[in-house]
């Protein structure tokens, strides 16, 4: 599970292997979530068009953010 204190994350295993297979590469030592953020937004940019396809990987980025972010209320799922 994903470990959070304040600003501060810890990306669990199978977070970090979920955010892999979206940017395809390993997203690296992530720290904060301004890193995470950023890491998010970069990769977002990148995807550019008006496809399904673009839209599909912008609303994956956008989801996986929504559920890593600070205030979610992630949970692990049972």
């Amino acid at each position: 599970m994903t470990i959070r204190f304040g600003n501060q994350v810890r990306l669990a295993s199978r977070d970090r292997f979920r955010l892999m297979l979206l940017i395809e590469r390993d997203p690296g030592h992530i720290v904060s979530f301004a890193e995470l953020q950023a890491l998010m937004q970069r990769h977002r940019a990148q995807v550019r068009g008006v496809s399904r396809d673009a839209e599909f990987l912008r609303w994956l980025m956008d989801r996986e953010w929504n559920r890593l972010a600070p205030g979610s209320g992630y949970r692990e799922p049972l």
